[in-house]
């Protein structure tokens, strides 16, 4: 009976019948509803992306963190490197899981200049100043996106690192390393680490030169 429908619906069933009722009933429930469903198919999709790219980001790190340990094998470095049990993809998680001051975190950032990837290694208490970065590349500063440098440098972001990356990708030193006897540069993926000198780290990094386009935080 019409009485144990929403008051919204009673005048279709006084109006019309059978199937015309039926449908007159579902476009209004359905024009009701709408913005509900909507909202959490939206949420439902955002979360299923996150999924797939959690997932394919876990597989690039993985197969990041064994190109480096391959790359260090060569010098018999490989069980130098250190993994965690617990993430180290930012500066302060890293030198949380290093045990170490964040400034010792040897942080590398990808750009593009002049359409080819580039790798700057700096400081985890160091930025990009951006003056200094368009005197040394004459031009803004331009990082990759995550997919960019996933596919350009050969690790995904949270393990980028100097090492055993693809060919064509150029490395930079920053001086605001030059404070530090040794440093802890990632390896690839987003739990690992590596403490080396400078020395060493000029070594096996490949880098081209030592340039200066990053600022320290004021001193206190």
């Amino acid at each position: 009976s019409t009485t144990e429908l929403h008051p919204h619906f009673a005048f279709f069933r006084r109006s019309v019948s059978g199937a015309a009722w039926k449908r007159g009933y579902y476009t209004h429930l359905w024009a009701e509803r709408k913005p509900f469903f909507a909202e959490n198919l939206f949420f439902v999709v955002r979360m299923l992306l996150l999924w797939y790219n959690a997932e394919k980001w876990q597989g690039r790190l993985h197969m990041s963190i064994e190109k480096v340990r391959a790359y260090f094998s060569q010098f018999g470095m490989e069980n130098r490197i250190l993994e965690f049990p617990v993430s180290s993809a930012t500066v302060e998680l890293a030198a949380q899981a290093v045990g170490c001051a964040p400034q010792r975190i040897a942080k590398t950032l990808s750009f593009m200049v002049a359409e080819r990837p580039i790798l700057i290694c700096a400081a985890g208490d160091a930025k990009i100043d951006n003056p200094k970065y368009k005197a040394q590349f004459s031009q803004k500063a331009k990082m990759l996106s995550f997919d960019q440098a996933a596919e350009l440098i050969g690790h995904a972001v949270g393990g980028v690192c100097p090492f055993a990356v693809n060919e064509g990708v150029t490395v930079y030193l920053d001086e605001s390393l030059k404070r530090f006897e040794t440093v802890f540069p990632a390896c690839g993926s987003s739990n690992s680490a590596i403490e080396l000198t400078i020395e060493e780290l000029e070594q096996y990094s490949g880098y081209t030169c030592w340039i200066d386009v990053c600022k320290l935080p004021a001193a206190e």
